[in-house]
């Protein structure tokens, strides 16, 4: 399974070993757990075409909270979004959203824009 570094844009192919964390040469430490029950979940889905889709979204969602480009009022209308296309999609595995993109957004928000947004 190949994954791109949301923080520099390098595409990595998933490494067999048990390690929680991949070290991008940019720095980034990709969480491969993660990245393990992606690929668990992708075994269980018949439309790859649609799971492409919502990664991709997800994909950008990360980007765009890194870079800056969001505020808080247009990353919460995206990640609203993506939720109600997970639902369409998926509505079996909505567990899935909290647990895997809910806590990324989460995590990548407090981690790149918790001082910008104290600031303001």
């Amino acid at each position: 399974m190949r994954f791109t570094c949301f923080h520099c844009g390098c595409v990595h192919i998933l490494p067999i070993s048990k390690e929680k964390f991949f070290p991008c040469p940019c720095g980034e430490k990709i969480d491969l757990e993660e990245l393990r029950s992606f690929e668990e979940i992708i075994e269980d889905i018949q439309d790859q075409e649609q799971f492409d889709e919502i990664q991709k979204s997800a994909d950008d969602i990360s980007a765009k909270i890194v870079s800056g480009e969001y505020s808080r009022v247009d990353f919460e209308i995206a990640k609203e979004k993506l939720r109600q296309r997970c639902e369409e999609y998926f509505p079996q595995k909505m567990y899935l959203f909290d647990m895997i993109y809910e806590s990324r957004f989460k995590r990548l928000w407090e981690q790149f824009r918790n001082e910008s947004e104290q600031e303001s």
